[in-house]
Formats: C-alpha cells, sequence, structure tokens
C-alpha cells in the first residue's frame, strides 16, 4: 500500500465533508502528517490503522461525526483478539491524532 501523491488528495471543501467521509479525513490528516514531514513508513503505518477503523466504521453505517465511544470500545476488543495489546495501544494513538487535528480545524 502507498501513500497518495499529494496531487492525488481529495481535499475538503467545507469541514462537514471531512466528518461525513472517513476518506476525506483520512487523505486529509496524512496530508498534514506529509507536510509536518513524517517518512513514508510512518504515513503508510498511520493510513492502514485508520483505515481499518474507518471500516469497522461503515460496517456500522458510522461516519467521522457519528462514531462514539462505544465504537472504539467494540473496536479495541475485536482488534484484541487479533493483535497485541501494544498494537492496538498504538492504533489509538493513531486514532487519536487524527480526532485531535480534526477538533481544532488543523486539517486542510
Amino acid at each position: 500500500m502507498s501513500v497518495k501523491p499529494v496531487s492525488l488528495l481529495r481535499f475538503p471543501s467545507q469541514a462537514n465533508e471531512v466528518a461525513s467521509d472517513f476518506d476525506l479525513a483520512i487523505d486529509a490528516f496524512l496530508f498534514s502528517r506529509k507536510i509536518a514531514n513524517r517518512a513514508p513508513r510512518t504515513l503508510e503505518d498511520y493510513k492502514e490503522r485508520l483505515r481499518l477503523f474507518a471500516d469497522f466504521c461503515r460496517l456500522r453505517q458510522e461516519t467521522p461525526a457519528t462514531f462514539n465511544r462505544q465504537t472504539i470500545v467494540d473496536y479495541v476488543q475485536l482488534r484484541l483478539s487479533k493483535v497485541t495489546p501494544q498494537t492496538v495501544n498504538h492504533d489509538l494513538r493513531v486514532h487519536q491524532s487524527l480526532l485531535s487535528l480534526a477538533r481544532l480545524g488543523r486539517l486542510p
């Protein structure tokens, strides 16, 4: 899996687009981390972890604006059945970074 070149990223025209579309939110987050000079491997890692969570949310018909604490608890339980607690902790740190930047309005 590779990170999309900047020219291929879709950028939201309004904040509510990011709130309703995981792909836009993830693309915007990855771009913000790219311009923060994160290594290509780090960007790949972020992308994979965020896509897994987005897919989980989509199965539940949830968006970035509608998922809640229970969604995260259910996701953590699912991930713990497949990976180590350390991996799940790393997943959560990446998700927290995305949510923090989105709440502060710092995503492009």
